[in-house]
Parts: C-alpha cells; sequence; structure tokens
C-alpha cells in the first residue's frame, strides 16, 4: 500500500503552504512511483511565493515485495541515532509479529521484513534500489546486512 497525506510546509522564504508527502510506497502497486524516487522528485515541492524547489527530508519507508525489499528512510539530521531507531524498528517489528500483522499469504513472516534495513537520504535510498535491482537473486539481501 503506498501512503501519502498533505502536510504543512515553510519555505525559507516564510511562505506557509500545505503539500502531499509520501510516507509509504509500495514499487510492486506503484512502479512509476518507484522511477520518481529513483529521479529524484518523491517528497520535493516548490514553494507556490519564491518558487524555490525544496526537497523534504521526512521518514518513508519503501516496499518492494516482489523483490523482497524493505527500506526504512530517516532524516538526514538521525543518523546519530541509527542504534536507537534500530533498536526500537525492531522492538515495533517484533509486536507486529507477535500480533500477527506482517503475514503474507502463506502465513508466514518474511525472513526480510525481520531485518530492517536503514538509510538517512534520499540518494542512500536511491542507491540501495538500484543496487538490490541489478544483484537481485544473487543473494544481495545477505551482503547488504554484512
Amino acid at each position: 500500500m503506498t501512503s501519502s497525506r498533505n502536510y504543512t510546509l515553510k519555505c525559507v522564504c516564510g511562505e506557509t503552504f500545505s503539500a502531499k508527502l509520501y510516507d509509504i510506497i509500495n514499487a510492486q502497486k506503484d512502479p512509476k512511483l518507484k522511477e520518481e524516487l529513483l529521479e529524484g522528485n518523491v517528497n520535493v515541492v516548490t514553494c507556490p511565493r519564491c518558487k524555490k524547489r525544496l526537497a523534504v527530508d521526512k521518514i518513508l519507508l519503501f516496499h518492494d515485495p516482489d523483490k523482497e525489499l524493505m527500506v526504512n528512510l530517516f532524516p538526514k539530521s538521525l543518523r546519530e541515532k541509527e542504534p536507537i531507531i534500530r533498536k526500537e524498528l525492531e522492538k515495533t517489528i517484533n509486536e507486529k509479529i507477535e500480533r500477527g500483522s506482517l503475514l503474507n499469504e502463506a502465513h508466514e513472516i518474511p525472513t526480510y521484513m525481520r531485518h530492517p534495513k536503514i538509510v538517512f537520504s534520499i540518494e542512500e535510498l536511491a542507491f540501495v534500489i538500484q543496487e538490490y535491482d541489478k544483484e537481485y537473486g544473487k543473494d544481495y539481501d545477505k551482503k547488504f546486512r554484512e
């Protein structure tokens, strides 16, 4: 499921405006949105007053079930808190596992969902997606976690 909602943003020029930003991207359901992400056009807005183009640094979950890839993007400002974020993310995943909310059609929890991938920039996210796409089917997931 892809998910977006309107956010209130403030430009460096002082203008406050509303813009649609993505929280979750499901590449299986929205392959064009994946391409937009790889082109650097997701969660990028233009200020209606000064016309400045702004890349919004926010949390985003990228999921490609076909390729068994799930990546959590966090703002760059949180990079030094990665160990805490990873621990909290794993705790949340374990809670969802206990509730059974991560089960697939075979009533199993996919292995890739148990080991969250975390990045701190849209460029890192695009790199992981592109590398994963190149290496899909060649044990890349195992190499990435090492």
